[in-house]
């Protein structure tokens, strides 16, 4: 499975490196296809994220290759990975060549070097697992919400197309779209993000772990960044360092959001009008492939306690102690998110790896709340 075409896009530039060095579509392609002669089908790959092109050309090789990609953000500490290895049993470990120098211990003898590209290596586990991986497994992510726990989201390849799909339309993306793209905060939702831009043929541009503020709008300048995404520090970010002249320049701003409401103060408010009609502001759960809803800031001015409508081919769902669905207007009860961006369930171990999709499109989130007269949700609290 490809998330993009590669004939339309192969010229495109794919990624650019801290310090311009770039990489087209077609070499991305090239590279993701000598890593994928290493190894056997449908097998687990542990990837160790970093802000590096290697990261993503591991990620890229496993789902054009019907790989199960299993990530560990760039943060994650020598005692989680080892931890994560030895309750998931990955067939093979994609790390930088420093970082295996830094985390070899005796486990080290449970793994072979088969593959060297660039700065990452290819290690594949002597001893075979017996498990059968799902065939519909995809991709495996530490649940943002586990903290030290073994926990994963299990995505299906489906989930990861309608994931991205929704947000490609959702914001009208084209190949001319540009993000910044770091694999350590907020890593879950990053790769909604790439997903879509791989979709469309845009570009992605990796940016040091903790950017510093004043050195923010002229990364944005310098990159022709055209989608910046991030948190309240992002917005305060751009409100601080970016020129009216500039922010007209972004074509959109996105503020992620918790489903739960946010008590911080709303900086897109600074902004003027022409440019924060740009934001979307985004619900997140841990289970799906994507954020659950959006709430445009023009909406905002008449909605402004709502968590917005449901992404394209997706739908939000409101039921009752009885699991029937609510059909009156601000009625509240359970919000339920309803389509293909729904993940497979959790995991706790590699054994939970050959599981059958535990929702089939529905996530139950275990939020109250209620949909107004036009469709728009509102957040009450937790069940």
């Amino acid at each position: 499975m490809n998330l993009w075409n590669i004939t339309d896009f192969e010229e495109n530039t794919a990624i650019i490196a801290t310090g311009g060095t770039t990489c087209s579509y077609r070499e991305l392609d090239d590279c993701q296809k000598q890593l994928a002669m290493q190894i056997e089908k449908h097998s687990l790959v542990l990837l160790a994220m970093e802000n590096e092109p290697e990261s993503l050309i591991g990620y890229i090789s496993c789902l054009a290759n019907d790989y199960v990609a299993f990530l560990l953000p760039e943060e994650c500490t020598k005692d989680t990975f080892w931890k994560q290895i030895n309750t998931y049993l990955p067939d093979y470990i994609w790390i930088s060549k420093k970082k295996w120098e830094q985390w070899k211990g005796k486990e080290k003898r449970n793994f072979k070097k088969c593959f060297s590209l660039m700065k990452y290596i290819l290690l594949r586990r002597k001893e075979t697992r017996e498990e059968v991986l799902h065939p519909d497994l995809s991709v495996l992510l530490p649940a943002p919400d586990s903290h030290d726990s073994s926990r994963t989201v299990r995505l299906s390849r489906k989930n990861v197309i309608a994931g991205a799909s929704q947000l490609c339309e959702q914001w009208q993306l084209t190949q001319g779209d540009r993000t910044f793209l770091s694999f350590s905060d907020n890593y879950f939702y990053a790769l909604s993000i790439v997903h879509a831009l791989l979709l469309c043929g845009g570009s992605i541009v990796f940016t040091e772990k903790n950017m510093e503020p004043q050195l923010f709008s002229q990364l944005v300048e310098d990159y022709k960044i055209t989608l910046v995404w991030g948190t309240s520090q992002t917005l305060a970010y751009m409100k601080n360092d970016i020129s009216h002249s500039m922010a007209q320049k972004v074509r959109l701003f996105v503020k992620m959001q918790e489903l739960m409401p946010d008590s911080a103060a709303d900086i897109s408010d600074a902004f003027d009008e022409e440019e924060k009609a740009k934001f979307f502001f985004l619900s997140a759960c841990s289970e799906p492939a994507t954020w659950i809803s959006s709430l445009s800031a023009k909406d905002r001015q008449t909605k402004q306690e709502s968590r917005g409508t449901a992404l394209p081919d997706s739908e939000l769902v409101i039921i009752d102690e009885f699991s029937n669905t609510v059909f009156d207007a601000r009625r509240e009860g359970e919000i339920v998110s309803v389509g293909g961006h729904v993940s497979m369930g959790f995991a706790n171990d590699y054994q939970a790896l050959s599981e059958e999709d535990r929702n089939s499109a529905i996530l139950y989130t275990g939020i109250s709340g209620y949909l107004d007269e036009d469709g728009y949700l509102y957040v009450t609290g937790r069940k």
